[in-house]
C-alpha cells in the first residue's frame, strides 16, 4: 500500500503520532462513500448522518493541527483517501468471485495480492524518479542516506508485517461488506496514543481527543447499525 504509506510516513515527520492517526481515521468514512459510489452497497440515511458527523470530528482535529503544523496536516487525509480506494478495489475483486467456489475465491485473492504488488512496483518507480529529479535540482528534502543495518532490519520486518496484514484484509473483506468492516480499524487510534506517549513522549491536545471521540463514535454507529431491509416490489 505504498501511496497511503508514503503520505502517512511523510506526515510523521511533522505531526505527533496520535494526531496523524486521528486524522487518518476519516478513512472508514471515506470508505462508506466509495462503497456506495463504486460498489453500489446500500447505505442508509442514518449512516450518511454518521459519516457527516464523523467528518465534522475530523475537521475539529485538522483545524488546530493546520495552525500548529501547517499543510503537512493534509498528508494523513490523502493517505486515508488512498487507503480507502485500495480497500474498495480489494472488495471489488472479491465480489467478482463466488465465495462458495473455492477455486474462484482463491483466484480472487491472488488477483488482490497481484494488485498490491503492481501498485507497489509502480509507486516505487515513481518515487525513484521523483527522488532522482530532486537530487538533480539539489533539493534538501530528497537528499538520500543509506539505511543503517538496524534500519534495514526494521524495513524488512515492516515489509513482512505489511504483506501479512494485506492477506488478512483481503480475507476479511471476502466475508463482510466494506462499510461494516471499516470501523474495526478505530482500535488503532488507542494504540497510536499509547505508543506516541510511550516511545516519543507525545500527548494529544484536548481538541484532538474531542475530534477523535466524534470520529470513533460515528464509526461504531456505522458498524452497529443494522442494514435496512430491501423493499420487494411486485
Amino acid at each position: 500500500m505504498p501511496p497511503p504509506f508514503c503520505f502517512s510516513s511523510g506526515a510523521l515527520s511533522y505531526l505527533p503520532l496520535a494526531n496523524n492517526i486521528a486524522i487518518f481515521f476519516v478513512e472508514p468514512l471515506i470508505l462508506v462513500l466509495f462503497s456506495k459510489w463504486f460498489l453500489k452497497e446500500t447505505v442508509s440515511r442514518r449512516r450518511w448522518i454518521a459519516v457527516t458527523v464523523g467528518l465534522v470530528g475530523a475537521m475539529i482535529v485538522i483545524r488546530p493541527n493546520i495552525e500548529a503544523y501547517g499543510w503537512a496536516t493534509i498528508l494523513p487525509l490523502l493517505a486515508a483517501t488512498a487507503y480507502a480506494a485500495y480497500l474498495t478495489s480489494t472488495r471489488a475483486l472479491r465480489e467478482r468471485a463466488d465465495p462458495t467456489h473455492g477455486a474462484e475465491a482463491a483466484t480472487s485473492l491472488q488477483k488482490s495480492v497481484r494488485l498490491q504488488l503492481m501498485i507497489s512496483v509502480a509507486a516505487s518507480v515513481l518515487m525513484v524518479i521523483l527522488l532522482g529529479a530532486g537530487q538533480m535540482m539539489s533539493l534538501a528534502l530528497t537528499e538520500f542516506q543509506w539505511p543503517t543495518l538496524e534500519q534495514w532490519q526494521l524495513l524488512v520486518l515492516l515489509g513482512v508485517l505489511a504483506a501479512f496484514a494485506h492477506v488478512l484484509i483481503a480475507l476479511a473483506f471476502s466475508h463482510a461488506s466494506a462499510s461494516v468492516l471499516a470501523p474495526v480499524q478505530y482500535l488503532e487510534i488507542m494504540g497510536a496514543v499509547f505508543f506516541g506517549w510511550w516511545l516519543f513522549s507525545e500527548w494529544p491536545d484536548a481538541l484532538t481527543f474531542v475530534g477523535a471521540a466524534i470520529i470513533i463514535g460515528s464509526g461504531i454507529y456505522i458498524a452497529l447499525e443494522k442494514p435496512e431491509p430491501d423493499v420487494i416490489q411486485d
